[in-house]
């Protein structure tokens, strides 16, 4: 095979191990062997016409010291960019990290394992992620990685002015690598460090709302770090980002209405960045307490943000009457998904300071159905793209996944609730944070657990007529957590009886290899 230098200059390399001699005798630094080499397409799965006819068509050059690495980031060009991108139109990949692929190593070796990952996810089906060193491309993937880290580590001393936003471009990067291997906490690390950059960046500049400068492609890569952000608090992760200062309604401006999908979008990423925080406040509080007349501070809050909230549907409504005519199937796409979640959002904000009580949900009911709707349009509107049977299996943006979670845990209508998770079945992917496999499988496990708790109270009230029927036991402060070596997950809870503390369980459920 030859060291990677040799491969390079187009010379016969001597392969010895360590470091070549042809390297040492000709003056060159010898970057060593692949641990890791790829298959030639024609043994595996090929790339498609659409990714081979792509690259002239652009007419880019494939950076990389392999031809592995070449291949990788010609898969990450016609195949995971359209991925990435599926649900949203962004500058930032093709307006900073493809360029900074050909002139930084560090975010080039970062993309190829990347793409290397998600090949292997096209390939394997969207499998759960986790991690399978006996799998050549995730070994690859893993060795890619390391490479990236390596060189950001030689130039850590650098005063080179465009390392942070390198830096940052790794950070975002390494946290979708971590996320696709199922290894949150690292991930987690990842967007923690990146958002310590965006928050130092933002206090030198005085830039509150556009941290990394005024550039439109700095900004791009500072929101995708944001919206991330937001989602970790599901997550035991964040939110790490503080929302701008001063009065929250004045803060985020709706009045005028919105002339774009970018500008509604925007609105609600800034609006939500106060919702998320807001919910981290309730989130602290025993689940017995979340009550409004327990917490009057927090209900306060709760109302002006609610109100906010409402106010930024009625000018979101308006702008698609007047101002937001999408140009295509995907942008009608995005204006679903911002309704999607903001229903989504709304559910929690509105039900937050509401206990366990089962008639709250049961008055959402028809937001639930609605949630159901707009779901099935946007997983149905990729089918609609003139690219049959494409779906995307990768998307840095939250999509549906989360929302049809909601629908399964907190929906009292068991054939919507069936609905949901028919729905999160349909269509293996990975949203940002959001693992449909996983959810499946905790959604399977809560509604396993909910009627088994209704079944054995059925049958104490059956015991005794003479007592008046329970209510169904019910289950509260639910998660899911899959093990470090990750052979298994835990599902946990606590079950809830009328007139009866809430007792902590919890369910261990091995993994096979086709979960």
């Amino acid at each position: 095979m030859g060291c990677r230098t040799c491969r390079a200059r187009h010379v016969k390399c001597d392969e010895t191990p360590g470091a070549c001699k042809n390297c040492a005798s000709a003056g060159w630094n010898c970057s060593g062997y692949e641990m890791t080499r790829l298959s030639h397409p024609s043994q595996g799965r090929r790339m498609t016409d659409r990714s081979v006819s792509l690259l002239p068509r652009m007419g880019v050059s494939l950076p990389g010291g392999s031809s592995d690495e070449r291949r990788g980031f010609a898969f990450f060009l016609s195949q995971t960019i359209p991925n990435l991108t599926g649900f949203f139109d962004s500058s930032l990949w093709s307006g900073l990290v493809l360029p900074m692929s050909h002139a930084e190593r560090a975010v080039n070796h970062a993309v190829v394992a990347i793409s290397a990952l998600h090949e292997d996810m096209e390939t394997r089906g969207a499998p759960l992620a986790r991690e399978d060193l006996m799998n050549r491309r995730q070994r690859f993937a893993l060795e890619q990685y390391g490479r990236s880290l390596a060189v950001l580590n030689q130039r850590r001393h650098s005063q080179d002015p465009k390392l942070r936003e390198v830096i940052l471009t790794c950070c975002l990067l390494f946290v979708a690598f971590d996320l696709m291997r199922g290894h949150y906490d690292p991930a987690i690390l990842h967007l923690k460090q990146g958002l310590a950059i965006i928050t130092e960046v933002s206090h030198s500049t005085g830039d509150s709302k556009a941290p990394g400068g005024v550039d439109a492609i700095a900004k791009s890569l500072s929101a995708a770090m944001a919206r991330l952000d937001v989602q970790s608090i599901f997550f035991q992760g964040g939110p790490i980002l503080e929302p701008a200062p001063g009065d929250y309604v004045a803060s985020v401006n709706i009045t005028s209405g919105f002339g774009t999908l970018h500008e509604a979008r925007v609105a609600l990423d800034e609006t939500l960045c106060h919702v998320i925080h807001f919910l981290k406040a309730v989130y602290v509080v025993p689940t017995e307490d979340r009550l409004a007349c327990y917490q009057p501070q927090l209900e306060e809050r709760r109302r002006r943000i609610l109100s906010h909230f409402t106010d930024y549907l009625s000018q979101l409504k308006s702008s698609s009457d007047s101002l937001l005519y999408p140009a295509d199937a995907k942008e009608q796409r995005g204006i679903d998904l911002i309704y999607l979640h903001w229903i989504t959002y709304f559910i929690l904000i509105d039900t937050s300071l509401a206990g366990e009580e089962e008639a709250v949900f049961k008055v959402l009911f028809p937001r639930f159905k609605r949630m159901l709707f707009l779901s099935k349009k946007v997983a149905d509107s990729f089918l609609e793209d003139g690219k049959p049977g494409f779906r995307p299996t990768m998307l840095l943006d939250m999509g549906i996944i989360a929302p049809l979670f909601l629908v399964c845990w907190r929906c009292h209508d068991v054939e919507t609730r069936a609905r949901a998770l028919e729905m999160l079945e349909a269509w293996p992917h990975r949203e940002a944070m959001w693992d449909s496999r996983f959810l499946v499988l905790f959604a399977k496990q809560l509604l396993a657990t909910e009627l088994a708790l209704e079944f054995e109270s059925a049958q104490s009230a059956s015991q005794d007529s003479l007592e008046t029927p329970k209510a169904p036991a019910r289950v509260q402060d639910i998660g899911m957590q899959l093990s470090d070596d990750q052979t298994h997950v835990t599902f946990y809870y606590r079950r809830k009886e009328p007139g009866q503390a809430a007792l902590k369980q919890q369910k261990v459920v091995p993994l096979d290899e086709n979960d």
